[in-house]
């Protein structure tokens, strides 16, 4: 579809001393439910190997105040 934009990587760092949760969809993400990531832990997924990048919303929450980063690539069809 003309001026759609697909998702083709997704990195979520967490670089804070505390424990973040993410999951994937509309649904509110839950304390130690879903992707935790621990200080300096990484959750990366891409368009790779056959696999498709998701393409929907995430949620993320944390145990506490953290610094997060966040890196998106797309592309246009």
């Amino acid at each position: 579809v003309i001026g759609q934009v697909r998702r083709t990587q997704l990195i979520i760092t967490n670089i804070g001393a505390g424990t973040l949760t993410v999951t994937k969809g509309d649904v509110p993400a839950v304390a130690n439910n879903g992707i935790i990531l621990s200080q300096n832990q990484a959750y990366i997924e891409s368009d790779d190997g056959g696999f498709r990048c998701w393409q929907g919303s995430i949620q993320c929450v944390a145990s506490g105040s953290l610094n997060v980063t966040v890196v998106e690539t797309f592309e246009t069809p």
